[in-house]
């Protein structure tokens, strides 16, 4: 087991024994599996907008020939291009910063698709508020299976409806759709007390139709 899994290391050196974090990691387990009997009762759990986004992006990248798609911050994968229909001529341009490609999108008529983590979304809050070097440590101990993956800095600048919304009218785009997700609750599944706590969170928000407070936002915009 990697070092960075099998122990927790903070300032000034502290790390757990080996044998206490085998037994934390038993603990862990437990809640889990425990956690996942609960989402599977949730009824705001079961839309997955990652799979929707995807699709999404298909329908409108397949809709017309000969169309430029620009994936904005690709990072290892495109996960759409397996959705890519050859025959329409569709290109996919994979970048992660640049401002000449992304203007493509900027084009009347372009279509804007984009899925982002919501700033105001507990697991959010929290990354926002610990140093970052506390919070990936954290993040590795807890949720070992996401290590590489999750943990990287972010400050959520106008991650959230409304925000979302005003950018895109300033810049002339027209929404067209757009979906919002409430359940982000397994970051907290290691722990069910906790885990309940985000879900009469996310519960309450989804309730209340609070659209800012939701987990996750996909919109669709296009160019006037």
């Amino acid at each position: 087991m990697r070092s960075s899994l099998a122990r927790l290391r903070l300032s000034g050196g502290l790390q757990l024994p080996q044998p206490a974090t085998w037994a934390i990691r038993r603990f862990f387990d437990a809640n889990r599996r425990l956690s996942a009997r609960i989402e599977s009762r949730l009824p705001h759990a079961r839309d997955d907008l990652y799979a929707i986004s995807e699709t999404t992006v298909a329908e409108y990248m397949n809709g017309r020939p000969r169309q430029l798609v620009v994936d904005g911050g690709d990072g290892r994968s495109c996960p759409f291009a397996k959705y890519r229909d050859p025959r329409p001529g569709t290109r996919i341009m994979a970048i992660d910063v640049s401002e000449d490609e992304i203007r493509h999108n900027r084009q009347p008529g372009g279509v804007f698709i984009h899925l982002s983590p919501s700033r105001f979304a507990p697991f959010a809050v929290i990354n926002r508020a610990l140093p970052h070097w506390l919070s990936r440590r954290l993040l590795d101990f807890l949720q070992p299976q996401v290590v590489g993956i999750c943990g990287f800095p972010a400050s959520y600048d106008r991650c959230y409806f409304t925000a979302l919304a005003g950018l895109l009218t300033a810049h002339e785009f027209q929404i067209e759709q757009h979906r919002l997700r409430y359940y982000r609750s397994r970051y907290f599944n290691f722990f069910v007390p906790a885990y309940l706590a985000s879900i009469a969170y996310e519960v309450c928000a989804r309730a209340t139709q609070r659209r800012d407070l939701a987990a996750c936002v996909l919109v669709v915009a296009r160019k006037r």
